[in-house]
């Protein structure tokens, strides 16, 4: 089914998942405004990933959902829904695209007034015009959310997440933490959520950060919310020098965006810092063990995905049927420290 799209269209889209799903939404958005130059793009997305937008030149009006709203009393929290439905029912769309189809996406998609309502079909969003069947989940994320503009035939697709930062806060993190210009190397132990199926261990990033510093390098060691521990666990088997600094919770994204932008290379697990690098052009090594690279993985050049499969994986259980994540074992610190020779 091929939809004739005005001259000037109208976009709402909407995505309200994690950091990492929210960047890999971004090449929706590029490939909507490359194809529709006129077109205006409005966006819904969660409080806490709000500043991952904020500086999208393709976004006419940005719309935040806060899940906090959920915690206050009743009367409360229906008056911050009210407000939110309020404001997107005061535009008209030519398209509403829920590139998520959660119940609260659902929720919008519902009360949002659009002339085309597309997403996935699912049986609680059966009053969507057009519900496209998910195709096999053997491709990346990137692509099953552009398959969902099929419809509209777009004519210019990229597949290239986007963030921008400004280059104030770029330079004011450059004197900040690395006013001697040594090129460095950032290096992210966490996993967000599923943290067990996605983290590899502390014991193998502090070789790899060894031999970073041994090839001259300075290395920085950043966590998020919720990585205080593993920051601690790092520094119980590497002691802060010169050339190596550990950087817990200093950042918010806009921030930890301008400090990977002068990195000479990111290393990580899957989560989202290293979609931040992808989408900043920073080379990168990733770690994949119960997720598929060729999924989630990094998709600018260059970079290296890290996968060994091992007849189990790529999985997405909640509990591994083994005592530990033996994906992520089959890696080895050598596996990683044998990739920096492409980039250091």
């Amino acid at each position: 089914m091929t939809i004739k799209v005005p001259v000037k269209p109208k976009f709402l889209i909407i995505k309200l998942r994690a950091l990492g799903d929210v960047l890999l939404s971004t090449p929706v958005i590029t490939t909507l405004k490359k194809s529709f130059p006129g077109s205006d793009i409005d966006f819904v997305v969660l409080q806490e990933n709000y500043e991952l937008v904020k500086n999208n030149p393709n976004l006419n009006e940005i719309f935040i959902l806060d899940k906090k709203w959920d915690k206050l009393p009743f009367g409360k929290r229906m008056k911050k829904y009210k407000e939110l439905k309020k404001k997107i029912q005061s535009k008209k769309y030519d398209f509403m695209l829920d590139l998520q189809n959660s119940p609260r996406s659902i929720w919008i998609g519902f009360f949002a007034r659009a002339a085309m309502k597309i997403g996935y079909k699912k049986p609680q969003n059966f009053f969507y015009k057009i519900r496209l069947k998910q195709i096999s989940r053997m491709q990346h994320n990137v692509d099953d959310l552009l398959y969902l503009l099929n419809p509209i035939s777009p004519s210019k697709i990229s597949r290239y997440l986007d963030i921008n930062i400004p280059d104030e806060i770029v330079n004011t993190l450059k004197r900040k933490f690395n006013p001697d210009g040594l090129e460095y190397v950032i290096i992210h132990p966490g996993a967000g959520r599923r943290r067990r199926f996605k983290m590899w261990g502390i014991e193998n990033f502090v070789k790899v950060a060894r031999e970073v510093i041994n090839l001259g390098y300075r290395v920085f060691i950043i966590g998020g919310p919720g990585d205080s521990d593993l920051i601690q666990e790092f520094k119980t088997q590497l002691d802060e020098t010169p050339k190596l600094t550990y950087l817990d919770n200093k950042f918010n994204i806009t921030e930890l965006g301008g400090f990977i932008k002068n990195a000479k290379l990111f290393i990580g697990n899957d989560s989202g810092p290293i979609h931040i690098a992808d989408a900043l052009n920073i080379p990168s090594i990733g770690i994949f063990g119960a997720s598929s690279p060729i999924r989630w993985g990094v998709i600018k050049p260059p970079h290296v995905n890290l996968f060994k499969e091992i007849g189990c994986n790529p999985c997405d259980k909640v509990n591994c049927i083994y005592n530990s994540p033996k994906c992520l074992e089959a890696i080895t610190p050598d596996d990683v420290i044998d990739k920096l020779k492409f980039f250091l």
